[in-house]
């Protein structure tokens, strides 16, 4: 009974939701980014035809059949990696909306760190990516982490780096 009464909460809390309240979410960079990289790969293919790994991968599976079809071809493992990276990127701002409806408080600034450290990493391997996106969106989750902290009066984190990221 009680599960049930929490779902229904849980329920409301999501749909009370606006546009702006959405567009403001932490989530939401992330599935932008998700659509960017889901877009991305058609697009160079329209400016460059033949330009795009991931489209020559993505027609390579469906022209040979979905099942068993990737093996080690480089443009269909990449294919496949940009499929599995926009569900993740999309996912995870799915979740970081739902925590901040539910629970009313910004995503714990770990994910934020998290994000900043990974978009750091593969901004630096690869600067022609989308890794840098990464970082303002992570950034701006530490930044309304702490800033939530601040409106509940907890003091601001000090002393080592691991006691900062939780």
């Amino acid at each position: 009974d009680s599960a049930a009464c929490t779902s229904a909460a849980a329920d409301s809390a999501m749909g009370d939701w606006s546009i702006l309240d959405w567009a403001k979410a932490s989530g939401t960079g992330m599935i932008g980014h998700a659509a960017l990289l889901a877009a991305t790969p058609w697009v160079a293919d329209r400016l460059q035809p033949g330009s795009s790994l991931v489209k020559m991968g993505v027609d390579g599976i469906l022209s040979t059949g979905v099942v068993a079809s990737v093996g080690r071809d480089a443009s269909r493992n990449l294919a496949v990696t940009n499929v599995a990276l926009v569900t993740s990127y999309a996912g995870l701002g799915l979740l970081m909306n739902a925590y901040e409806r539910h629970t009313g408080r910004a995503v714990p600034r770990s994910i934020g760190w998290l994000l900043v450290a990974t978009g750091l990493v593969g901004a630096l391997v690869n600067p022609r990516s989308s890794f840098w996106l990464l970082l303002p969106q992570g950034a701006l989750i530490v930044h309304r982490a702490w800033a939530d902290d601040e409106v509940e009066g907890k003091p601001a984190p000090t002393g080592s780096a691991a006691a900062r990221l939780t």
